[in-house]
């Protein structure tokens, strides 16, 4: 769904990798076309929470769903009928479209992409696939199916968007593409460096915060210190590495993406590594702090 996001407003503004529940926070992002202003947000994913961020995480979504004009549905052609279906209940009963894009459907139109046990978990076909997110998701006004990574199905999936919002005058300004802060997003960028080189708890029990964020004009540099925090020393050895090789991955990996991010020539990135005193995915004043609200 962070792909596909990203896909429709033109822009990386969601972090994306492999493993679930990488985005945490509700993001906002603005599509803006001749005769449209889409303002939709990315939440995290649903799933059953274990822990107070976790709880958090999802009540944002929750939240997005009761403050939307359209719900847009993302699922994939891996998910079983069972797991759209619980995917379906989280949203329950809406007074609000309900739009269902079923997301990788070009790996169903490249057979040769998927392994036979693969073809065998989707249903081995665009229909059946079809059909099954028919079965689980009674009452959707419309059900599309999409490839946020190759764009196939975008077009006529935002269209569909723009003719289910109600018609007002735009409410942003036209050159707006979001309301979150050049911080923030440093920050996601760093984390999604994380996700990507880490396995494991490394990633979930993973926080960045920016300490520091300034930008020079001559020589054209931008200048960002970061602190990731973790719960545990053994979590920050990992991170670190041996003689710090790990962090220096982490670190020449961020520096690339936040330098094509912000469209900089050179990032000068300071990392640094900290154990907070308790775990803060449990910790309601480190969870404020970090902007996880209730």
């Amino acid at each position: 769904k962070s792909t596909l996001m990203n896909t429709i407003v033109g822009e990386r503004l969601c972090i994306t990798t492999s493993k679930a529940q990488t985005t945490r926070h509700r993001i906002l992002g603005v599509a803006i076309g001749e005769n449209y202003q889409l303002a939709l947000f990315d939440t995290p994913g649903l799933h059953e929470p274990r822990y107070e961020l976790q709880r958090r995480m999802v009540g944002a979504a929750r939240k997005a769903t009761r403050d939307a004009e359209v719900i847009l549905l993302v699922l994939d052609i891996f998910e079983s009928l069972e797991e759209m279906q619980s995917v379906r209940a989280f949203v329950g009963d809406v007074d609000i479209p309900l739009v269902v894009a079923v997301n990788k459907i070009d790996l169903l139109r490249n057979e040769s992409a998927l392994s036979p046990n693969a073809l065998e978990i989707t249903g081995g076909s665009e229909a059946n696939v079809l059909e099954r997110t028919s079965l689980a998701c009674p009452g959707a006004d419309l059900i599309l199916p999409i490839s946020a990574l190759t764009g196939d199905g975008i077009a006529t999936l935002t269209e569909a968007l723009v003719q289910r919002v109600p018609e007002s005058n735009p409410v942003l300004d036209q050159d707006m593409l979001t309301d979150r802060p050049e911080r923030f997003f440093a920050a996601e960028i760093i984390r999604e460096q994380i996700f990507t080189l880490y396995s494991k708890e490394i990633p979930y029990a993973s926080e960045v915060q920016v300490e520091a964020f300034r930008e020079q004009r001559l020589p054209k540099l931008l200048e960002i210190h970061a602190i990731i925090l973790v719960s545990r020393e053994s979590q920050k050895k990992i991170l670190i590495g041996n003689k710090g090789s790990a962090i220096k991955q982490t670190g020449i990996a961020a520096r690339k993406a936040l330098e094509a991010f912000f469209q900089v020539p050179k990032v000068h990135l300071e990392l640094r590594v900290k154990v907070t005193k308790a775990d803060w995915r449990s910790d309601n004043n480190a969870l404020k702090q970090f902007g996880y609200i209730e």
